[in-house]
């Protein structure tokens, strides 16, 4: 009897050793089930991550591509002239060089009606599709922008007080755009931080505030001592202000990437990519971040051309006059303002410095999409003598 209970008891113990071990192997195969799962969900949004970031970087190279069609082919004048200025096809399998698809960031004759320069024109917006992957390219005009080198030390180009006034400058450009105080702080406070850590060459050349005499006068050019140099001194000269002006551009990229990295980080610059006050844009779509230090003078709106040309002696009224003149036609010389019966050859070689009439700078933001995958590229696009240099890019 007592044997007959002592096996139970063992058929017992065992028994339950075995739901035990079942339950365990059971537990041990959900688990691996479930870790072959994520490890399967966790490749494929890997896999569709590097897709995306490929994609974006393409879409980089493409938007260069275009700018350089852009820039280097001429407008075809009339219908029977189009298809001798066709680009090529294999350029972009999307259509993307279709020269109606961008805005010449020059010439405004294919808006109708008066223009407004109250905010930033993008000059293309394009989707296409890179593989399997939604791409979305936008196009800035960079010289339309108020330059942030001008902010850096180093960088500003005014004569009296060369940081200092370029702050002045900065705050009429906020004040304009009746940007936050907080933000507008924020800013300068993070802009000289960075600006003491990056290697930034001095500005190539320094401006001069007009006096009332010279402005009322026009003034004969003045000859250069230069002439007098040798080739040779010249030609050593050039090449140290090409090395300097990229130095320059690599500081800027340095003190870009950082300020973007900041922005990522720091909630007191949230702000900036907020809209303003009755626009459609941020305060961060104003400043031109990546080192150009001249300012489009057909393009940029007329709060960067009042808070650029102020310190040299140009009043609002001019810079009205120079608005209006822009909306009829293209600017195409420095010399054009000539015609505009306040200008003097004087104060048009005095605000000549800082001013192109053809842009030679590009921002591009890139959205990749695949599924729930999203990748967002900044790059900035210089453009110079024909050929398109990418100067970097920032996953944002």
């Amino acid at each position: 009897m007592k044997q007959k209970q002592h096996n139970r008891k063992r058929e017992g113990m065992a028994l339950l050793l075995t739901l035990m071990v079942l339950m365990i192997l059971s537990t041990a195969m959900v688990q691996f089930q479930i870790d072959a799962a994520l490890f399967l969900r966790s490749s494929d949004y890997r896999l569709e991550q590097q897709k995306c970031r490929y994609a974006a970087e393409s879409g980089i190279v493409i938007a260069s591509n275009i700018l350089l069609e852009q820039l280097r082919t001429p407008k075809p004048k009339d219908k029977a002239d189009e298809n001798l200025d066709a680009p090529d096809s294999m350029a972009d399998p999307n259509g993307m060089t279709d020269p109606n698809g961008l805005l010449d960031p020059n010439d405004w004759s294919e808006f109708s009606g008066p223009l407004e320069f109250d905010g930033l024109q993008v000059l293309l917006k394009k989707e296409i599709d890179v593989g399997d992957v939604k791409v979305t390219i936008e196009i800035y005009d960079e010289n339309a922008k108020w330059p942030m080198l001008w902010l850096v030390p180093n960088g500003s180009p005014f004569a009296q007080s060369r940081n200092s006034q370029a702050i002045e400058q900065f705050d009429r450009l906020a004040g304009l755009l009746q940007v936050d105080q907080n933000d507008t702080e924020a800013v300068k406070r993070l802009t000289k931080e960075i600006g003491l850590k990056i290697n930034l060459p001095q500005a190539e050349f320094t401006l001069t505030k007009l006096s009332a005499t010279q402005k009322r006068t026009t003034s004969r050019s003045r000859r250069s001592s230069r002439r007098s140099r040798s080739v040779r001194h010249r030609r050593i000269n050039h090449i140290k202000k090409k090395e300097e002006a990229q130095q320059r551009l690599n500081s800027m990229v340095q003190f870009t990437q950082i300020f973007y990295e900041h922005m990522r980080r720091d909630p007191e610059l949230s702000g900036l990519q907020e809209n303003l006050v009755d626009r459609d844009s941020s305060f961060l779509e104003y400043l031109g971040f990546w080192g150009h230090n001249k300012i489009n003078i057909n393009t940029a709106p007329i709060e960067v051309l009042q808070s650029a040309f102020s310190y040299l002696g140009v009043t609002s009224d001019q810079i009205q006059e120079i608005d209006e003149y822009r909306q009829e036609q293209n600017i195409k010389y420095m010399a054009d303002l000539k015609n505009i019966s306040s200008f003097s050859t004087l104060m048009i070689q005095t605000i000549a410095p800082i001013c192109v009439t053809k842009s030679e700078h590009f921002t591009v933001n890139v959205t990749a999409q695949l599924g729930r995958t999203q990748y967002c590229v900044i790059g900035a696009i210089h453009y110079t003598r024909g050929y398109m240099q990418i100067l970097a890019m920032i996953n944002n």
